[in-house]
């Protein structure tokens, strides 16, 4: 058992509903508590399980699946999702942006369009999913964010990292949830009363973080989005190379303060560390097509000029060495032969 740090998810695995080598199995069974999905496994052996807490608006799900899995998603029927790795990593897009998540970080996701998550292998993910209807209700109660009666959305963007400015505040209400089941077999839950009160405690959270990041100032030249995709453009284009933060935030048209903003608020790492997430996904792209003769080349093609730290980036993300990526695709091209 894993957990995200400062998170005893230990009441949990007190209450599996379900377990399973079949992976469309799986897929049904979690579809009937999150929402119908479409569901691909990777190599390795299936272990699939589902630990569920259903509260009185609120469901508390931990799930895991053994291999690399990816979930794909069209948009959420009146709902938002809380993801939180307790172990391995998450990578998400939603409508169109992208996200890294790591152990013990969490997003909410609100797709309106579409979502694909994958999960590192060997990953469990703790999932909240949290109706509209709880937000709009605390809403109006609370003239917090938009009533019921206004019809605009609880939630103003598809994307949204719970950072760790917000941490102190965030880990205890997680823990106030997952601790209202019961502590042991047979025992009762907590009172109805105090499940409200918790709930109404998420609500308020997620509203008043709402109205931050709405309320934030990112302006810049040429915008939020423009800000990361020209960035992007430029580390994408630059792999190979020394990179620094100046260099990047020259290229978005920005000060390097700014760019931390819009990088720290949009995938909740610090510019340095999401220029490594690009650097590593690159190279698992190039590992996994084939593209070069060595794991040393793959590494310095993507700015790595360290072979032991690169690995250990990679298995950290990814939760394999780069070695077993290329022996998966060297397997698969014998299988094909």
């Amino acid at each position: 058992m894993s957990a995200a740090p400062g998170v005893d998810a230990s009441p949990l695995y007190r209450r599996r509903v379900f377990r399973s080598t079949n992976p469309q199995e799986a897929r049904a069974v979690h579809g009937r508590w999150i929402a119908d999905h479409e569901l691909r496994i990777g190599q390795g052996k299936v272990d699939a399980s589902l630990c569920a807490l259903p509260l009185r608006s609120v469901r508390m799900l931990l799930i895991r699946y053994g291999p690399e899995a990816e979930i794909l998603s069209p948009a959420f029927e009146d709902f938002s999702l809380i993801q939180i790795p307790l172990s391995g990593s998450a990578d998400i897009v939603c409508d169109g942006q992208a996200l890294s998540l790591g152990s013990g970080q969490s997003a909410l996701l609100s797709p309106r369009h579409a979502l694909r998550v994958r999960w590192s292998p060997g990953s469990e993910q703790l999932l909240l999913r949290v109706p509209h209807g709880l937000l709009r209700a605390t809403a109006s109660d609370t003239g917090l964010g938009p009533d019921a009666a206004s019809g605009a959305p609880p939630w103003p963007a598809p994307l949204a990292v719970i950072d760790r400015v917000d941490g102190a505040r965030w880990r205890p209400i997680v823990q106030s949830l997952i601790a209202l089941g019961p502590s042991t077999e047979g025992a009762r839950g907590a009172h109805p009363a105090w499940e409200r009160h918790c709930e109404t405690g998420l609500a308020l959270f997620l509203l008043t973080l709402a109205s931050e990041q709405a309320g934030a100032d990112l302006a810049a030249p040429c915008g939020h989005g423009g800000v990361l995709k020209a960035a992007g453009r430029y580390i994408q284009a630059n792999l190979a190379s020394p990179i620094a933060l100046g260099d990047v935030a020259q290229a978005a048209g920005v000060s390097e303060r700014t760019l931390h903003t819009h990088v720290t608020r949009a995938f909740g790492v610090r510019p340095m560390a999401w220029l490594r997430l690009q650097r590593l996904d690159a190279a698992r792209a190039q590992l996994r097509r084939g593209d070069a003769h060595s794991i040393a080349e793959v590494a310095l093609r993507c700015g790595f000029g360290h072979l032991g730290r690169f690995s250990a980036y990679y298995q950290r993300r990814f939760g394999e060495l780069p070695r077993d990526t290329s022996l998966a695709l060297s397997a698969a091209r014998a299988c094909i032969v």
